[in-house]
């Protein structure tokens, strides 16, 4: 179906994009989405979702960090609101490029866009744990993801994890442990 809509050079951003993002996660065919992606873009540059997947794909799979960069800088621009690229774009500017000032900056746009995304809330509160050792904000920042999404491991073993080390309150920590298994096994 997606082939049949690409071969007539159609020009639907979405019908590319979506083809891009199946090519890439499923069929592990980089060259082809990266082909996509552009198609996609050239279609409507001013789409934040293409845009924006195409920035993940440019960082996670051709470790083009600078190009990523640019793409959701495109797609910040063009939706302001855009929680998932703020929120990948902050763990870029952290995890890669170690700008952290503007990784901060970002994660509050972020959870200004979704006040309540776990994945945001969550990624936040391991920044301010990890990066800015703001233990207090840090745990309230857990809290906030936690009760967003209760059944969000991810979220749930990260706090788990500051209750163990950083606040040494073991039966607390267990209990996040437990119930981040408990989260995970029901995704399965």
């Amino acid at each position: 179906m997606y082939q049949r809509a690409v071969d007539t050079d159609y020009a639907d951003v979405h019908i590319l994009g979506n083809y891009a993002d199946f090519l890439w996660t499923v069929r592990d065919e980089h060259d082809r989405a990266e082909e996509m992606y552009r198609r996609a873009i050239n279609a409507d540059p001013t789409d934040a979702r293409a845009l924006r997947n195409y920035a993940d794909f440019l960082w996670t799979v051709r470790e083009e960090h600078d190009r990523a960069e640019k793409m959701y800088r495109r797609a910040i621009n063009a939706d302001p609101t855009d929680a998932r690229a703020l929120r990948n774009y902050a763990d870029l500017l952290q995890n890669v490029l170690q700008d952290f000032s503007r990784a901060e900056e970002m994660y509050r746009k972020a959870i200004n866009a979704d006040p309540t995304d776990a994945h945001i809330l969550g990624n936040y509160a391991d920044f301010l744990w990890t990066v800015r050792d703001e233990h207090d904000r840090a745990e309230k920042m857990y809290r906030r993801a936690i009760n967003a999404d209760p059944t969000d491991a991810r979220a749930l073993r990260n706090y788990a994890d500051f209750l163990w080390t950083v606040r040494e309150e073991h039966d607390r920590a267990e209990e996040m442990y437990r119930r981040a298994v408990d989260a995970d096994s029901d995704r399965g």
